[in-house]
Parts: C-alpha cells; structure tokens; sequence
C-alpha cells in the first residue's frame, strides 16, 4: 500500500511490548501511541472515540535530531 512505501506499516505488526510507535488512524489523527492490553495515547484508549478512529497503520519513532544527542554527550 501507499503508507507501507512510506515507512507506515499494518497495524498487525505492531509491537506489543510497551514500545512507543507512532500510530496512524483512519480518521488521519497520528500519535505517540504504546500497547498496554491496548493502544494508549497519552494514557487513554486509542480507539474508535469521538477524538480517535481505529488505529490503522504504525511506524518507529524516529530518532532525536543529532543536534540533541551532542548536547547530551552521546555519538
């Protein structure tokens, strides 16, 4: 599909481990998102709501910009 071109990938494959992922819904909403026995977004459900639709598609989050790391004394 087009969004797995773009680094989107199935919500099936989706990690289940606390990790955060950005997370993209039908509605277009995206977020920071991580799976508690469900998609949290800012410690509430991610799910169909009148502020969030089914979550369809996710992708790492990206690294801090470089800039950040410097600062924080790591390479």
């Amino acid at each position: 599909s087009t969004g797995e071109t773009e680094g989107w990938r199935d919500i099936e494959s989706a990690p289940k481990d606390g990790t955060a992922v950005l997370l993209t819904a039908l509605g277009g909403q995206i977020g920071v998102c991580v799976w508690i026995g469900r998609w949290l977004y800012h410690g509430m459900p991610a799910t169909p709501a009148d502020w969030w639709d089914e979550p369809s598609h996710w992708r790492p989050l990206p690294a801090p910009p470089s800039a950040m790391l410097s600062a924080a004394g790591e390479r």
